[in-house]
């Protein structure tokens, strides 16, 4: 869609300047003769046609073009709309509205209810459900239905909407956007679904509406996409909102209250991020993943604290000061650490419950080191994966991953043999067309 309207910065309200604001589905642009110096400008006003007042937040430079009418093409990271903040720290809400369409299929709720023999529809209420993510932000999941006319039809759309709720103080927006990036996370990483927003709002009761002053303005929002996780997985592990409907609120809260699992969830959805991410950084980022996972949760060292620091000083007293011992003690900082190859046999007991049955588990693991290590050092080729091999090498490795973090954010041990025994069935069929395919890019899923 095109806009047309003006644009000034809080400071210059009297300087109004031509603009055309272009929104589409995966950009913004701003187009103006009004030049920003600052690499990213951090808010601009306007007004414009169908929209009206809006604020733009961290306008980038894309285009400048110089010439008897200058013209600048921005490319704003956010822009609310039906309001005008003066300044960057007044951007704060009291709730934030999201609508998912995507996800009500994964609530398995529905509104309209068909009955074909008796060729009529009937429409039922959903219950909302709240989680308490922590002492301050709470969840409201809602089940709705939008009716409408369509020329000669009458259409039902069912959505899911999201409402988050700041208690005892306001909802600052950076805040609000770490909060719906985590769980846009946690929708991608635990249920294969791409986690599609419809639209954003926002309300306060420091902006009451210009129609109705017993009611709130709704502040609606366009962003950047790039902001929010998007993507699937393909034949990974995943839930169902009926496994974890008995503990939602416990599964949620821990998604965000474990520090230790952000950085390796990280890891595994960069590819959805860069599409094009080649097989070995695939591999190398799931193999970075399950290390840094271990060490944020295993206690195990090859020696008690005591018998390694016993061990390290008979070492360091041999020899003198001097380069060699500030080397040596540099070297045995971390001597005390598993290797890669422990971290992944105390995983054994995961991958004996995905790995095909004619697989020799530890050989397996073996085998995953020598390949990091190749691939790391660019140590003797001999015995590692390649190829489609180690395609289904990362798969497997994220498989193991996945299920250890969804045990630890408390899905039930249950689910997670079921969806074991799948990742167990079906990629070794996978595995064999892909073979039989023999190519480097092209995957059967």
């Amino acid at each position: 869609m095109e806009y047309l309207g003006k644009i000034y910065t809080p400071d210059s309200i009297e300087k109004q300047h031509n603009a055309v604001l272009k929104i589409m589905q995966d950009v913004i642009e701003l187009s103006s003769p009004l030049e920003f110096t600052d690499v990213k400008y951090p808010l601009v006003l306007g007004v414009f046609n169908n929209l009206g007042s809006i604020t733009l937040i961290n306008l980038k430079t894309k285009i400048a073009t110089y010439s008897i009418q200058n013209n600048f093409i921005y490319e704003p990271e956010f822009i609310f709309t039906n309001v005008h903040f003066k300044e960057i720290d007044q951007i704060t809400f009291d709730t934030a509205e999201i609508v998912f369409t995507s996800l009500f299929n994964w609530f398995n709720r529905r509104i309209v209810k068909s009955f074909a023999i008796e060729n009529e529809f009937r429409f039922s209420d959903e219950n909302d459900i709240i989680v308490k993510i922590d002492e301050n932000i709470e969840f409201k999941f809602s089940f709705n239905l939008n009716k409408y006319r369509d020329n000669n039809k009458f259409v039902f759309e069912e959505f899911l909407s999201l409402l988050i709720i700041k208690k005892g103080g306001k909802l600052i927006f950076s805040e609000f956007v770490k909060i719906l990036n985590h769980f846009s996370k946690f929708i991608l990483f635990s249920t294969n679904e791409n986690p599609q927003i419809d639209s954003i709002s926002f309300s306060s009761i420091d902006f009451p509406s210009a129609h109705n002053k017993n009611a709130l303005a709704k502040i609606g929002l366009f962003y950047n996409k790039s902001f929010i996780a998007t993507g699937t997985f393909v034949y990974s592990p995943k839930i169902e909102f009926k496994d974890i409907e008995d503990n939602f609120e416990e599964v949620l809260s821990n998604w965000y209250s474990n520090q230790n699992i952000i950085n390796c969830i990280d890891l595994i959805l960069e590819k959805t991020i860069y599409q094009k991410l080649g097989r070995e950084n695939t591999f190398l980022n799931d193999c970075f993943a399950i290390e840094t996972y271990h060490r944020r949760i295993s206690t195990t060292k090859p020696y008690t604290k005591e018998d390694f620091k016993r061990i390290k000083n008979e070492i360091l007293q041999k020899f003198q000061e001097g380069d060699i011992l500030k080397l040596l003690e540099k070297q045995l900082t971390f001597a005390n650490e598993p290797s890669f190859r422990d971290r992944l046999s105390e995983f054994k007991t995961d991958f004996i419950s995905v790995l095909p049955n004619n697989k020799n588990v530890l050989e397996y693991i073996g085998k995953i080191v020598k390949t990091r290590n190749y691939l790391v050092h660019r140590e003797n080729e001999k015995g590692v994966f390649k190829n489609v091999e180690m395609t289904y090498a990362s798969k497997y490795i994220e498989a193991v991953l996945i299920i250890n973090i969804l045990r630890k954010l408390g899905v039930k041990e249950i689910v997670l043999n079921g969806q074991s025994k799948k990742v167990k069935e079906s990629f070794p069929q996978l595995y064999f067309y892909n073979k039989r395919l023999d190519t480097d890019t092209k995957l059967l899923y």
